[in-house]
């Protein structure tokens, strides 16, 4: 449990810092709560359980302690093989399941980056693996979003050019929301 409060989301993308793993999770816990709502036909609690599950391996991908960085056995085997490890030592009893669910749970980890070229082992196969990597992308993407547009001085229109986006970014729109988000909490004060 205290490996998961202190790691990182990422070294550089997103959730870079001690306990944005832990964000980044509960934000997609938060995420696939709400759409299960909006489209009943999916499994909510397969879905929350992939959400929890997807990263997992980034407690003993990466680490935290004086820098970001990664764990040999990180950079050796990556979180997505050491997230199907952790599943493994703590899945005893799924095995007499009725659906195949250590299976599905495999799948919604292996399948979370959404293609083979981004770093699935397998492409999504069931509708809450489609849903978990399009609200993984979505959180991971805004964090970073917001982060660099924060990181803008302020008055700057636009953001520097960010590679791993491959664009920069408009803030005039972004600040303008703030904005007005911040009037709003004066004017309820």
């Amino acid at each position: 449990m205290r490996a998961l409060t202190v790691a990182p989301g990422g070294i550089r993308l997103h959730h870079a810092y001690r306990g944005g793993l832990l964000q980044h999770i509960l934000s997609v816990v938060g995420l696939a709560s709400r759409l299960t709502e909006h489209y009943p036909r999916l499994d909510h609690d397969l879905l929350v359980a992939g959400a929890i599950l997807h990263d997992i391996g980034k407690i003993e991908e990466l680490t935290a302690t004086r820098r970001l960085g990664y764990s040999t056995r990180g950079q050796l085997v990556g979180h997505v093989a050491l997230g199907l490890e952790i599943l493994e030592r703590h899945s005893a009893g799924l095995e007499d399941s009725p659906l195949p669910l250590k299976s599905v749970l495999q799948h919604l980890i292996v399948s979370h980056h959404g293609e083979v070229e981004k770093g699935a082992l397998r492409e999504p196969m069931v509708a809450e693996a489609v849903v978990l990597h399009a609200l993984d992308e979505l959180d991971a993407r805004l964090e970073q979003l917001w982060r660099v547009i924060d990181q803008t001085p302020p008055g700057d229109e636009w953001t520097a050019y960010v590679p791993s986006l491959r664009r920069q970014l408009y803030c005039a729109s972004t600040n303008t929301a703030a904005a007005h988000q911040e009037d709003g909490k004066e004017g309820a004060a």
